[in-house]
C-alpha cells in the first residue's frame, strides 16, 4: 500500500519514510538504507528522514555513516529531542565524546523529563563517566516508565556490580533475561556476566559450555547457571509502534 502510495504522488516524503521505515521494522536494514538514501537527496532538509537513514545505518552496523547523518539531521532541527538522544547514547556507549553526547541527552531529557529512554540514555553516559550514583538514580528512575525493558536493568545490573552491590547486580541480570524484548546477542553478554561472578576464576566462557552441550547431546537441559537464550531476533530500532507519531520516536536499545 505504501509503495502504491508512492508511485502515485512519489513527491511526498512521508511515503518514502514509512515506506522505509517498514523494511527497518523488518529488519531489512540494507533495503531501508537504500530507500532512505534515495529520499535524502530529493528531500535534504526533511530531518525525520535523516533520523531514519542514521537509525538505518546504526541497526546495519555503520557507526560512522550513522553518527554523520545523524549531526545532519540536528543541523536541520538542532531540537529534535530523539536524535538528540539517539546519538547521544550511541556515543555514549562508545565512550565517546561523553561530555557532548551529556549534553545533548540533558537537552532532550528537559523537554521530556518522564521519558524513561532518555533518562536510561543519560544514566548510561553517567556509567561511562565513572560516576555510579548518579547512574544508578536516572536507571532506576527510567525504570519507573520502561518496567519491562531488558536493557535497562541489564545496564542497573552493570552499575550496581561497578559499585559493589554483587548480588544486586545478579538480580537486575536475571530480570534482564526474563524480558521479552531481550535479544540472542544480549542474553549471551548477560550470561557471561552472571558466569563471571558466580564464578571469577573460571575462564570456561558460556559459549563454549553451550556448545560443547549441544555437540555431545542436543537435548541436553544446561544447569541454570547456563541457561538457553531466548532465540526472538533483536530489535535495536528507536520506532516503536504505539509510540510513533508522524514519525517521532523514542529511542529504544539500542
Amino acid at each position: 500500500m505504501i509503495r502504491n502510495g508512492l508511485e502515485i504522488n512519489p513527491e511526498n516524503p512521508e511515503f518514502w519514510f514509512y515506506l522505509g521505515y517498514a523494511h527497518s521494522e523488518q529488519e531489512k536494514y540494507e533495503e531501508a538504507i537504500e530507500i532512505t538514501e534515495q529520499a535524502v537527496k530529493q528531500f535534504e532538509k526533511h530531518h525525520r528522514l535523516h533520523f531514519l537513514l542514521g537509525q538505518s545505518y546504526d541497526q546495519a552496523g555503520q557507526f560512522e555513516k550513522a553518527v554523520a547523518t545523524f549531526e545532519t539531521a540536528l543541523d536541520i532541527n538542532p531540537d529534535d529531542i530523539y536524535t538528540l538522544n539517539y546519538l547521544g547514547y550511541i556515543l555514549a556507549d562508545r565512550c565517546l565524546r561523553l561530555d557532548e553526547a551529556k549534553d545533548m541527552i540533558e537537552k532532550a531529557l528537559s523537554q521530556s523529563p518522564e521519558n524513561g529512554a532518555f533518562l536510561d540514555s543519560l544514566g548510561w553516559v553517567y556509567y561511562r563517566l565513572g560516576d555510579f550514583k548518579k547512574a544508578r538514580f536516572y536507571v532506576e528512575k527510567a525504570l519507573k516508565f520502561e518496567e519491562k525493558s531488558a536493557t535497562m536493568h541489564d545496564h542497573l545490573g552493570d552499575i550496581y556490580y561497578e559499585l559493589g552491590k554483587h548480588k544486586r547486580a545478579i538480580l537486575y541480570w536475571e530480570r534482564a533475561l526474563e524480558m521479552k524484548d531481550v535479544n540472542p546477542k544480549e542474553s549471551q553478554e548477560i550470561y557471561q556476566k552472571l558466569q563471571n561472578v558466580r564464578y571469577p576464576n573460571s575462564h570456561v566462557s558460556y559459549q563454549s559450555v553451550l556448545d560443547t552441550c549441544v555437540r555431545c547431546n542436543p537435548i541436553v537441559l544446561l544447569p541454570a547457571t547456563f541457561p538457553v537464550g531466548p532465540t526472538k531476533p533483536p530489535r535495536r530500532d528507536a520506532i516503536t509502534d504505539d509510540r510513533f507519531c508522524l514519525g517521532e520516536p523514542t529511542r529504544f536499545q539500542r
